[in-house]
């Protein structure tokens, strides 16, 4: 491994980056010192720079547009920010706003969770929001993840080990898991349909769904430490059927599904 490139920009500590899906060589980021930047990694300069309204938690590019980019502030403020037109604009604010994620299917339709327990769904071309809430508001999101083969369906995770299949158009719960303890990560199969993995910080265990039931298919052991995340590995030598897995110990593993396999 070594240091292709060292950018210098942010007077802070950079707190969140995010990579255009729509031209590799963009680059968002984030700092403490409030400011967000876009850069061109390959002639290496700024290509766009805003001040941002409150400390910046989170930037996240659209999946398919290379000019909007979503934000969280600590004030709780979800921003939409457009990179041509250097226009920032609000969407929603909501206490301890915390995660966004954007649908890879829907030109401007993104998901956000807080802290609060309340989930949200937005669309830029309606203006439309829906907001839904778990059992109990205190109990913070953990994660929430847009299934891969549909435009409208997220499953959301709490805190508590609560979990929901809902519909992004109306709000409504489609499937209510049975709770299984804390969860902390939630990661879909590329490639089997309704299925998806969970993880929680507190065990080496991951457990196999899928949305046709409430329950679990199954409970892998996997490494020797508690999980902190997932990430499917898409594109690599392990085709569509491998987990990177990072513990809590500061190691990482890889999980073949397919093969079963760690």
């Amino acid at each position: 491994m070594q240091v292709e490139r060292i950018l210098t920009g942010h007077e802070q500590t950079i707190t969140s980056i995010s990579w255009s899906q729509q031209d590799p060589s963009h680059l968002a980021s984030v700092g403490a010192d409030g400011s967000l930047l876009v850069w061109d990694i390959d002639k290496e300069k700024i290509i766009a720079k805003r001040k941002l309204p409150a400390f910046p938690l989170i930037c996240e590019f659209s999946p398919l547009e290379d000019d909007l980019i979503a934000t969280i502030v600590d004030t709780g403020a979800i921003e939409l920010y457009h990179v041509a037109s250097d226009k920032l604009d609000k969407i929603a604010s909501h206490e301890g706003a915390r995660l966004v994620r954007w649908n890879a299917f829907t030109h401007g339709r993104l998901a956000f969770a807080t802290k609060t327990g309340l989930v949200g769904f937005y669309n830029l071309k309606t203006k439309k929001t829906i907001k839904i809430t778990g059992e109990h508001p205190t109990v913070p999101v953990e994660d929430i993840q847009w299934d891969p083969n549909s435009q409208e369906y997220l499953i959301a995770c709490w805190k508590d080990g609560s979990m929901s299949l809902i519909n992004s158009e109306d709000g409504n719960e489609i499937t209510k898991f049975e709770k299984q303890g804390p969860l902390t990560c939630i990661c879909w199969f590329k490639n089997v349909p309704g299925g998806f993995v969970t993880c929680n910080d507190k065990v080496s265990t991951i457990k196999i769904w899928n949305v046709s039931k409430k329950t679990p298919l199954s409970t892998i052991k996997v490494g020797g430490a508690p999980i902190l995340n997932l990430i499917n590995l898409v594109n690599t030598t392990y085709g569509k059927d491998g987990f990177l897995i990072s513990f809590r110990d500061g190691s990482v593993g890889v999980y073949n599904y397919a093969k079963k396999i760690y």
